[in-house]
């Protein structure tokens, strides 16, 4: 007869949950919060400790279920920590110690990989075993507040007042010593030594959970009796959270001393650290304009320019779905941008971070340089075309000249890069050889600018995306030397991509190193670069253009940038930004000329050190000075 298996995930807002008809997702704290999650259960429905929730953690589910479960095997886990029921061993670790396997991303791709949709096997696992927990932990190679302790006792002491109080512990093993000596008696070895099972997450035979939870919630109830929390933080109101996980761990090392013929199984836990549902933006219009801008890598604040220029362009006869990128955006940003919008009808705006997807790379396919235009057509596929625009473009007319551009059957269009082709045509080898050695690009002088892309994402979509992620991942992990994003586009898409006139994405000249490498670019470049500066659609600057200065620099772009500016409310954060970078520039400086009269390792910078030491007046001094440059 077929057993009936119930493994309770505890989850206190929205996450990703695998399909797989042996897990049951349980809404903890629902009796107090403030949403509503449909298809979960609830753990507030029939006998319940639901608003004790944020004292008791996940273990409001595991009462629910020991109050309202008939199943035969009984489990609990977190929505982002489950037990892993594959034979595979995995190796990828978080760095606490606490032998977790670190999974970036909970997604369909990730739970068939550890083991989470296959029934067939976990039944096997289960039913093959009294007790499933978690692989136990050496406590002592875990950090403490106080460093790392002999014991499991010593452990939870060195985090009075940071986790538990002290005093809590103590009333906590007098009540059992009192009511459960049997159990007592264990529990003084086990916490004398240094194996822990954490985490409460475990599936046990049903007589077991039965008697965990008799024992388990007997203590706590009593423990609640002779414990004030009224004066307790975030952290220390846990406490029943806690004092249960010693519980349960100690109540397995109790039935491993005095039942030996229990079959215990330690499995490994996955610790899954985004689990956010994925939801795919989807187009307001359907006969829009698909403007995307990418503010990764850089403050939010940098995206104002971008969108008063494109505010002051906005065709008014069309839609436009405007797509904000950025690998993680706070919420006063996201506010900020979305009102400067809404008084324009025919934009929509949407705000998408994209370190979900990377996360998900990183976990199926390896390392990778952060690079969104590159999966583009993976993180929107509900868009067909787009305009794709770094936060650095700049832009001067109404950009559908650009977006009805003819793409001549490629799935892209771009401008050729004049400072890129200039470096890689300098009498200097190596950016060359690197980009046609190591990243196997055929034709420098077919590189193009990422900054502005013309995307046609559906045919894009033809090409296989394991294909894309191993490529890009082997290409930033094969070599000493990572390449740049804009290197692993033109890696990636030679070959079918359109070239655009330079007035679609103009280079200002911000210095004197941009300026030279223009120069070493091959002559039609350039010269078509000269000649369609006033005619622009979109100007790019350098990420260093508002803040560099030098005779070389495009002044009037740097005067009408600074105008711009200077005209928001976020002026102050752009001064402030200029005044900290001036200052790193300075301080660059300054130590590169003292590395330079006084090289590294030579007798001279070692009798300069034996006559200013760092606790000296003159050393601290010259450091307060480069500070306050």
């Amino acid at each position: 007869m077929s057993k009936k298996i119930e493994i309770y995930v505890a989850c206190h807002k929205p996450s990703e949950l695998p399909k797989n008809n042996l897990f049951c997702p349980i809404h903890v704290g629902a009796a107090k919060s403030k949403i509503v999650m449909p298809g979960l259960l609830r753990d507030d429905d029939g006998d319940n400790i639901s608003e004790k929730n944020p004292q008791y953690c996940e273990l409001t589910a595991q009462y629910w279920a020991w109050k309202h479960s008939d199943a035969d095997y009984i489990g609990l886990c977190h929505y982002r920590r489950y037990l892993s029921f594959t034979d595979e061993r995995f190796e990828n670790f978080t760095a606490d110690n606490r032998r977790q396997v670190l999974v970036k991303v909970l997604n369909p791709d990730t739970e068939e990989k550890y083991g989470l949709l296959d029934e067939s096997q976990m039944k096997y696992l289960i039913t093959s075993n009294d007790i499933l927990v978690g692989e136990a932990q050496d406590l002592t190679k875990v950090s403490t507040p106080f460093g790392l302790q002999d014991n499991v006792l010593k452990h939870w002491q060195a985090h009075d007042m940071a986790l538990i109080n002290i005093d809590d512990l103590n009333k906590m093993f007098s009540i059992i010593e009192r009511d459960h000596p049997d159990f007592y008696n264990s529990m003084k070895e086990y916490m004398n030594g240094k194996f822990f099972y954490g985490f409460n997450t475990f599936v046990m035979k049903r007589e077991f959970f039965l008697e965990l939870c008799d024992l388990e919630f007997d203590i706590l109830s009593k423990l609640e009796q002779v414990v004030d929390i009224s004066h307790y933080n975030q952290q220390l109101s846990r406490i029943y959270g806690f004092m249960g996980e010693i519980i349960f761990s100690a109540y397995v090392y109790h039935i491993h001393k005095t039942r030996r013929n229990v079959k215990i199984k330690e499995c490994q836990v996955l610790y899954f650290d985004k689990t956010d549902p994925l939801t795919h933006i989807k187009p307001k219009f359907l006969d829009a304009m698909n403007v995307v801008v990418d503010l990764e890598n850089v403050p939010s604040f940098l995206l104002y320019p971008f969108l008063n220029q494109f505010i002051s362009n906005i065709n008014k006869n069309i839609n436009y779905e405007l797509i904000i990128l950025a690998e993680k955006i706070s919420p006063q940003y996201k506010k900020y941008f979305k009102n400067l919008m809404n008084d324009f009808e025919n934009v929509n705006t949407s705000i998408l971070e994209t370190d979900y997807y990377y996360s998900y790379i990183e976990d199926m396919y390896g390392e990778i340089t952060n690079a969104a235009h590159i999966f583009l057509p993976w993180i929107l596929p509900n868009f067909e075309k787009c305009l794709y625009l770094r936060w650095n473009t700049f832009i001067e007319s109404d950009l559908l000249v650009l977006y009805n551009q003819d793409l001549q059957e490629n799935p892209i269009a771009a401008v050729k890069d004049v400072f890129h082709q200039g470096m890689l045509n300098t009498f200097y080898h190596d950016e060359k050889n690197y980009c046609e050695e190591n990243l196997h690009i055929e034709n420098i002088f077919d590189f193009v600018n990422d900054n502005v892309l013309l995307m046609d994402l559906e045919k894009m979509r033809r090409m296989d995306f394991s294909y894309v992620a191993q490529q890009v991942s082997g290409a930033t992990t094969k070599n000493d030397k990572k390449p740049v994003d804009i290197q692993l586009f033109n890696m990636i898409y030679q070959g079918y991509i359109t070239f655009l006139p330079q007035n679609f994405n103009n280079l200002i000249v911000s210095n004197s190193p941009v300026k030279f490498f223009i120069q070493e670019a091959p002559l039609e470049l350039t010269s078509e670069l000269k000649k369609t500066a006033d005619e622009a659609i979109i100007h790019r600057y350098d990420r260093d253009m508002p803040w560099v200065v030098d005779d070389d620099t495009d002044i009037n772009f740097f005067i009408r940038y600074w105008k711009i500016v200077n005209q928001s409310e976020l002026a102050p954060i752009f001064n402030n930004h200029n005044i900290f970078r001036s200052r790193q520039n300075a301080s660059t400086v300054i130590h590169g000329l003292i590395d330079k009269i006084f090289p590294k390792g030579t007798q001279r910078r070692e009798r300069v050190k034996n006559m200013f030491p760092r606790s000296g007046l003159v050393y601290k001094t010259l450091q307060k000075f480069i500070k306050g440059f």
